[in-house]
């Protein structure tokens, strides 16, 4: 567990919060401070790895300012998730496993249908081409801002740009907060940014501790309770430096869990998940003449996933001793090198080219237990990790891969410009694979834009995907393909300075999906499916006043299907609801209190067996006081509404035969955060 944490945050002064008066507007407290077109002009960087505005990227964009999350109450990535058009987050309490992330019709485990990156950085592993392996809980309390790109990205990022890209840029400000939440959480954070000799250095440690909901279990395999807990912590730290064009950045991550449906779960009291991830990098950017501007980065990153929980065994008589407990410490490991060449090639065309290294590999993948499992099921007394090679949950593999990307953008006239690029991945160990797209952006007048563009994005095969071994359950397949996306994507947008909407339509085919077929009482992985869908994404925003801002979104999804016959697969067309969104309200009561309400929407999912239409509330208040200091209070989930989100693979069977994967939600959550900025 995290040493000595919990006794620090005991020291806050909470009761300091009750001996301030009111008095100016906050730092960063005013959602209403930008029109409409001024939000759309904001250079954005994910969509062409430099400057372009939102209206006129070769991607449909979205952006968010840490403003605009912090005034909905927005402190991790999964509620973030939640709010960018075409995505849906079914995560449960603890981000497990099995958990998935659906964008325009298509779910993946992990998470890995799409990029995250961090100032840039690359965040997912390629143990599962995911996140939530190694990092379940990823904060957003030190974001400047977050950049979306919702469709395909591998023609510029590669492998799992595959349905999105997220690019979260960071830098801690000077500040303080101080939190307390239900379910006896606590935390705070604290940001230290200074300049010293023309370097900007800045340090944001945050932390975060509750004991869990009371949750109800509608389903135990065992009959053992009818009832749980997800406890949590987590601790984020973010080291950066800046200097001239020079930039260095170091995160760390660490998160422990405890009970609820951890993976393989027997019963509370047996299990515990202790997941930490580093990274750090560095870039420098500079122009060689006028025309011509390069960038160069380097990045090290490395995670660890320490588990363990109690299994449920066919004959009680082989492990009489004590509980057969039995988990994985497992390692992985990634070193990264990117350079990028910006070419001014006249005042019409822009051409861009890049090289980027990437090597990575899982040095560590061991089963722990408290019996001798490579024997004769000796018990130990203690729990030991067996380190022979042979002992193996996944295979010492190298990874590397060299990619190459060109793209070029020329600008026909004033109204009409087009982008086209390709990027070409070649890995040691799945081949190669060639990504273009081709986008065409026609302005028909200052308020008004048409796009359409067509992309290819894949997602290769994981290490785990690979190499697993899992000790004879779950066996990996080398000859695997990379699952691939052809997607073709019309987008209209209408701007003006208070009222905005955005309309896409986008149709989707995707091939050779990864999952699991069974054969003589084996599991080995294979490309089980193809998926094909259409449908449309919406976002409308209308500022009535200075003071009052609605937003409505929405994604339909018309058509959706799969043919996973023969596999343990899901199809997709069970995971995901066909109509889902949100409507905002923004009201400033005064110029000391902003005010929110969220309602989130879905329609039915086939395999949750409450299939009910569901709604959740969500609202804010934020309460500014005197030297940038402000007091929020945040409710999620107002009414109390229980659902539960579903599960990538059953978990099991009910009486009736049906199968069950789904897990219980948590229920209402509010929080009293303090902030100081300085």
């Amino acid at each position: 567990m995290i040493k000595c944490k919990k006794a620090l945050l005991r020291t806050i002064p909470f009761a300091f919060l009750l001996s301030i008066s009111v008095s100016s507007t906050a730092k960063g407290l005013d959602v209403f401070e930008l029109s409409l077109k001024e939000l759309m002009n904001t250079p954005v960087q994910v969509a062409a790895k430099r400057d372009t505005n939102i209206t006129q990227s070769p991607s449909n964009i979205s952006v968010f300012t840490a403003q605009q999350l912090s005034s909905m109450g927005i402190t991790h990535l999964v509620q973030l998730l939640n709010i960018i058009p075409g995505f849906y987050a079914m995560y449960n309490p603890v981000e497990g496993n099995q958990s998935y992330i659906i964008t325009r019709g298509h779910s993946q485990k992990y998470a890995s249908n799409i990029l995250f990156l961090v100032n840039g950085q690359r965040l997912n592993d390629d143990y599962t081409g995911g996140i939530s392996y190694f990092n379940r809980f990823l904060p957003l309390t030190f974001v400047k801002r977050v950049e979306v790109i919702r469709g395909p990205g591998s023609a510029l990022y590669g492998s799992n740009a595959f349905n999105g890209v997220v690019n979260i840029i960071t830098q801690p400000q000077s500040g303080f907060s101080a939190k307390t939440s239900s379910f006896d959480g606590y935390g705070g954070s604290l940001g230290i940014n200074q300049e010293i000799q023309q370097a900007e250095i800045s340090l944001g440690i945050q932390y975060h501790t509750d004991q869990g909901d009371d949750i109800d279990i509608d389903f135990d395999r065992f009959g053992l309770q009818n009832s749980t807990q997800d406890p949590r912590e987590q601790l984020h730290i973010d080291l950066q430096v800046r200097h001239h064009e020079f930039a260095w950045q170091t995160l760390y991550y660490d998160s422990n869990r405890e009970d609820y449906y951890l993976f393989r779960r027997l019963r509370d009291g047996t299990t515990e998940l202790n997941l930490s991830q580093f990274s750090t990098g560095i870039t420098w950017e500079t122009s060689l003449n006028e025309q011509t501007r390069i960038k160069t980065s380097a990045q090290y990153q490395s995670a660890h996933r320490d588990s363990l929980t109690a299994l449920a065994v066919q004959d009680p008589t082989d492990f009489p001793e004590a509980d057969f407990l039995f988990g994985e410490d497992i390692d992985y490991e990634s070193t990264r090198v990117a350079l990028d060449v910006q070419t001014r090639i006249s005042e019409t065309q822009q051409w861009d080219n890049g090289f980027e290294w990437l090597k990575s590999q899982i040095p560590n993948g061991f089963i722990r237990s408290n019996y001798n499992l490579f024997g004769a099921d000796e018990y130990l007394g203690e729990v030991v990790t067996f380190k022979n090679n042979d002992q193996r949950v996944v295979l010492d593999k190298i990874r590397e891969i060299k990619s190459v990307y060109s793209q070029l953008e020329s600008q026909w006239n004033h109204d009409t410009r087009t982008m086209l690029g390709v990027r070409y991945d070649h890995y040691n160990d799945s081949g190669a694979k060639w990504s273009p797209r081709l986008a065409i952006v026609h302005s028909y007048s200052p308020e008004t834009t048409l796009k359409l563009m067509y992309s290819e994005a894949y997602r290769a095969p994981s290490l785990g995907d690979l190499y697993d071994e899992e000790s004879g359950l779950t066996i990996g397949s080398a000859t695997l393909n990379p699952s691939t996306l052809q997607s073709t994507e019309i987008s209209y947008s209408y701007i003006q300075d208070h009222n905005a909407i955005n309309i896409v339509l986008f149709n989707n085919d995707i091939h050779d999906l990864i999952g699991f077929r069974t054969q003589n009482n084996n599991t080995f992985l294979d490309n089980v499916t193809d998926s094909h869908s259409q449908g449309l994404e919406w976002n409308w925003t209308w500022i009535l006043s200075s003071n009052l801002k609605l937003k409505n979104q929405a994604t339909h999804i018309f058509n959706i299907t799969s043919d996973s016959e023969g596999s343990e697969i899901t199809p997709l067309e069970d995971l995901t609801p066909r109509h889902y969104g949100i409507s905002e309200i923004h009201w400033k009561i005064n110029p000391n209190i902003n005010s929110y309400i969220g309602i989130h929407w879905r329609d039915t999912v086939d395999i949750l067996h409450d299939d009910a239409y569901l709604m959740t509330w969500h609202a804010q208040a934020q309460y500014s006081l005197q030297h940038n200091q402000s007091l929020v209070f945040t409710i999620h989930n107002l009414f109390d509404e229980a659902y539960s989100t579903g599960s990538a693979v059953q978990l099991g069977t009910l009486n009736n035969g049906n199968d069950y994967q789904e897990y219980p939600a948590r229920g209402r959550e509010w929080v009293l955060e303090y902030k100081w900025l300085w």
